[in-house]
């Protein structure tokens, strides 16, 4: 990236101020004011834009001038008058502006050019006579808001402010001045790609200005002007007090996005004001520097990628120098190469460094002359003494040739020679580079010269050990001059494996004993120049060095690489994978760039290497949330990035008597377990994987167990240990998708000596008390709050038997307390998403052969048989679906006072009480949000020694089984309330206590 800087050759400063190609002033004295008329120079531009036929004309044109007077007064500058320019003629750059005539004082103009604005915002009253020009000068400041551009458009018009001044003035009658030099108060940013850089590989979609000032003097800093020599320019920015770049806004830097419109160049666009470099150009503050961030389609894809460009160049020493923005000054961004995708977000890529994009910046003041030379009668010019240019095969357009010689077209040669003296000629099968004028035709006036524009065609790669040279003769009539061209030597930077192979990726797997460290080779030439390195995380967190490994590339402690022979052997090994990352993903990859870059003066090259840390893993996933002994099958999936096989398969059996896996599981099922197997498939996608099916056996009796599957790695060695997978079987956790709840409790029909209960949505009998269970009981007990001398029993219907009624004769409810019920331990660990209220265990000891005598859900067993309502499938709630009901009142809503029944004992008996409370709940929306009323049904209650009627004291007693256990307890989760607490709750009830049962629609059923 080189910074362009040309020097006013003292010849050619003659020539210009001798010029005189315009007419005469035209004079007008009155009453002491004469008009003058100003000839103007206004500010050049970059060769980089010339070749893409930019008019250079447009950002200079003159719509407003104003001439400020300060007469001199001993050391002082004093404001005398301001006069408005009339007759403006932007072509010839003249304007003409009234004076006084002023004989005996000599004055200091200044010139501003589309200014207006500003200096009347500045002094809206007026500038009061005297005040001292520096103060005047001072308050010409103008600003942007944090979106608003400068206007600039290659295809239009625009005006930029500009100043000028010229000092010790006389003002006479005969007063004419001349070449007035106008420098623009903006510094300009040019984008292009170069010429070798195909719109396959890259295409320029937008360009991002960040940390950008948005106040500017209107006057520059005149102790900052270089005019040694000739010279007119700004040597650096003139910032006040106080001013700072954009700041944050909401976290995120402001930025102002100019559109490519051809996708390869952005040119007399980007105007912006000056900044400078804070903290100085050689360790600058990175993060309120002016940059740019590069917008661009790389390889074709659809997305647009992003790349910080920072202004600045590499020194001989590597280091970088950054730029200020000073005005008048061209900054040519030139994209020669971009090597990756860059980031997916402009403000990421702003935070970043710059990295995957070659780009070199021309700084170029735009009041640069040629180098020249003249013969008493015609100027010959070229921009450049030497030229420095790659060792790769390119073309360079930024030589051009000035001359005013009138048979410049049809006289001129452009020579190649080996030597100075322009005597030797280069052989035809050496010659490595031509030159040729673009437009010798129709070249461009500029400052009263022809300007013919150049591509140099470098045709051969340099790749000796030494740079090439030749010499370049341009010739007009008798005027001659030479250039000097110097081919750089190869700049290579290659990475490779020890084997010398080349190297884009390094893949370290973390094995059941551990990552191992790998080698690598860096080699470059030439071989006495100094490689960086940096590192970027491509994934969050990204690829780090174990505290052991040899070599870190790319930290603060080992970034910078010498070689006598340009080859550094580099050796790294990954941290260990932490048991918290393999928690949160267990195919967790980590994965870095590391970039390398060697540079030479303004080239440099960077290749890249790919860290990546994975770990060897299976995963089984997929799992059903139960897997029910009924002949249905299930599945289950194993993710694995290695090879693997099963190990074993068996079943840890809780049944008694003991059962066999093939008791649980079918033959075929089994065998396909044993066979399974997988490759390094890399199936760690969400959608990837290995589907494992088998078919449970139907249960002829009550069993629960746990298969136990083990899978281990087949490679040698082991890439991991052995994983071990328990799957619960006949351990039941619904799934319920849309809960819906029956009408009412379990009551007994006299009329078809049957249990039943309501339809969902119905509500004749939703107030029914119902019958009592123990938990897990088949058998219920009635309803009624009488002695216990007129207590019954209810006997259940065993297919198509006629329930019994049998009257408790007996104080101590013998028939009650003989009545079983269920006392199993139960041990359950349940799956990670899953807890023991979500348990249907009752469900789980129901199946087709349960009889009247045995335990279950009695929900189930009345589906089984055929007792259920509405031909749906019923199971009992668990206390997680409880849950799931919003209840309208905490306390319950006052319902019947009295008992209230058919006439006779017998409905009483059968639970068709309504007397009471009762509460009102509604589902879950995607339940359908319905009402389910909850009667207040009361409980009975005995410790197998005497027993104790509790028929709903103050008739708001609630007592609602749930099918879900305790795990490691003898009790049961109930939906209940205490005598004197009427607020509902969820806890441990013992489970020889009756209470109602309330049955919902099984959506699992068989």
């Amino acid at each position: 990236m080189k910074r362009i800087i040309y020097y006013l050759l003292p010849l050619m400063a003659a020539l210009y101020s001798c010029a005189d190609d315009y007419a005469d002033s035209e004079l007008k004295s009155n009453a002491g004011m004469v008009d003058v008329t100003f000839s103007v120079t206004t500010p050049g531009q970059s060769p980089y834009t010339y070749a893409q036929n930019v008019d250079e004309t447009k950002s200079n044109k003159i719509e407003t001038v104003d001439l400020l007077a300060f007469k001199i007064v001993g050391n002082d500058k004093k404001f005398a008058y301001r006069s408005k320019a009339t007759k403006i003629d932007d072509v010839k750059k003249e304007f003409t502006a009234t004076v006084f005539v002023d004989k005996y004082n000599k004055y200091h103009f200044v010139v501003l050019a589309n200014s207006t604005a500003i200096i009347d915002k500045a002094y809206p009253s007026g500038i009061a006579k005297e005040t001292l020009m520096s103060t005047v000068l001072e308050e010409l400041t103008t600003k942007k808001e944090l979106t608003e551009k400068w206007e600039g458009d290659a295809n239009k018009d625009y005006f930029l402010p500009m100043w000028g001044e010229k000092d010790n003035v006389e003002v006479t009658e005969n007063l004419k001045i001349t070449d007035l030099k106008l420098l623009r108060m903006l510094a300009l940013i040019n984008v292009e790609l170069k010429s070798t850089l195909s719109a396959d590989k890259f295409t320029l979609e937008e360009v991002h200005l960040y940390r950008y000032y948005t106040d500017g003097m209107l006057v520059p800093d005149k102790n900052q002007l270089d005019t040694d020599q000739g010279k007119y320019k700004m040597k650096l920015p003139t910032i006040k007090a106080g001013w700072v770049p954009a700041p944050d806004v909401n976290q995120k830097a402001p930025t102002l996005c100019y559109k490519s419109s051809d996708k390869k160049t952005l040119l007399n666009t980007i105007y912006t004001f000056e900044s400078k470099v804070p903290g100085g150009a050689a360790n600058p503050d990175l993060g309120q520097v002016t940059c740019v961030v590069i917008g661009g389609k790389y390889n074709k894809e659809s997305k647009t990628s992003y790349y910080r460009v920072d202004f600045g160049k590499k020194k001989a020493d590597g280091k970088r120098e950054y730029y200020n923005l000073v005005r008048n000054h061209s900054y040519s961004i030139i994209i020669n190469d971009v090597l990756e995708g860059g980031f997916d977000d402009e403000d990421e890529a702003y935070r970043a460094r710059a990295k995957n994009i070659e780009a070199e910046i021309v700084e170029w003041d735009d009041n640069v002359v040629m180098e020249g030379i003249f013969d008493g009668q015609y100027v010959l010019g070229m921009s450049h003494k030497e030229i420095h240019v790659d060792s790769d095969p390119h073309t360079f357009k930024d030589f051009i040739v000035r001359s005013d010689y009138p048979y410049f077209k049809s006289k001129y040669k452009l020579e190649v020679f080996k030597d100075a003296a322009c005597s030797i000629p280069f052989p035809a099968n050496e010659i490595w580079l031509n030159i040729k004028i673009d437009n010798i035709d129709s070249p461009a006036l500029v400052n009263g010269f022809n300007e013919y524009k150049t591509t140099f065609n470098i045709t051969k790669a340099n790749i000796m050990t030494q740079p090439e040279v030749a010499y370049i003769r341009i010739q007009a009539g008798r005027l001659k001059l030479t250039a000097k061209v110097i081919q750089a030597t190869p700049l290579t930077l290659d990475i490779t494996n020890t084997s010398d192979q080349a190297l884009t990726e390094l893949v370290f797997w973390d094995k059941a004993t551990g990552s191992e460290a790998q080698k690598f080779k860096v080699k470059w030439v030439p071989k006495n120049l100094t490689v960086t390195a940096a590192s970027r995380d491509i994934t969050f967190p990204g690829f780090r060095y174990a505290p052991t490994s040899p070599n870190k590339p790319g930290t603060s402690q080992d970034f910078e690489y010498t070689a006598s022979n340009g080859t550094k052997t580099l050796e790294i090994l990954p941290s260990t994978l932490l048991m918290e990352e393999l928690n949160t993903n267990p195919f967790i990859e980590k994965r870095s760039e590391l970039h390398f870059t060697v540079s030479e003066g303004e080239r440099s090259r960077t290749k890249k290497l790919v860290l990546r840390q994975n770990t060897y893993h299976l995963l089984v996933d997929k799992l059903a949330p139960y897997h029910l002994l009924n002949g249905k099958e299930y599945s289950f999936r194993v993710r694995c990035n290695t090879n693997w096989a099963v190990r074993s398969v068996k079943i840890e059996d809780a049944s008694k008597p003991q059962k066999d896996l093939t008791d649980y599981i079918t033959t075929d099922s089994r065998d396909a377990i044993k066979d399974a197997a997988g490759g390094s498939n890399y199936n760690v996608l969400p959608d990837s994987g290995t589907i494992i099916k088998f078919q449970t056996v139907p249960a002829e009796s009550i069993m629960r167990g746990t298969m136990i599957i083990v899978f281990k790695s087949t490679d040698s060695p082991a890439h991991f240990n052995d994983v071990t997978v328990r799957i619960p079987m006949n351990e039941f956790y619904p799934r319920y998708k849309k809960l819906q709840w029956a009408g009412s409790n379990i009551y007994f029909d006299p009329t078809t000596k049957k249990y039943t209960f309501d339809d969902v949505g119905v509500t004749t009998h939703a107030k029914y008390q119902g019958v009592k269970f123990k938990w897990g009981s088949m058998s219920a007990v009635c309803n009624i709050n009488v002695t216990p001398q007129t207590m019954y029993f209810i006997t259940p219907d065993i297919i198509n038997q006629t329930y019994k009624m049998s009257p408790v004769t007996d104080k101590n409810n013998n028939t009650w307390m003989t009545h079983a019920s269920l006392e199993d331990f139960v041990e359950a660990i349940p799956p990670a998403e899953y807890a023991d209220e979500d348990r249907a265990y009752l469900y789980e000891i129901t199946t087709k052969k349960t009889s009247a005598g045995d335990f279950g859900d009695i929900c189930r067993y009345m589906t089984l048989k055929g007792m259920a309502p509405g031909g749906k499938k019923w199971r009992m709630p668990t206390l997680a679906e409880y849950r799931t009901l919003i209840f309208t009142s905490a306390i319950g809503t006052p319902g019947d006072s009295g008992i209230i029944y058919a006439g006779s004992t017998e409905k009483r008996v059968s639970g068709q009480d309504v007397m009471g409370y009762h509460w009102v709940a509604t589902t879950r929306p995607q339940d359908g949000s319905k009402q389910v009323i909850f009667p207040a049904a009361g409980y009975i209650e005995n410790n197998k020694t005497t027993w104790t009627w509790i028929h709903n004291e103050n008739n708001k007693r609630v007592s609602y089984w749930t099918s879900s256990p305790m795990n490691f307890n003898t009790g049961a989760y109930a939906l209940y309330n205490s005598t004197f607490v009427q607020t509902l709750k969820y806890g441990r009830i013992g489970r020889q206590v009756g209470q109602a049962i309330r049955c919902v629609v099984d959506e699992d059923a068989d």
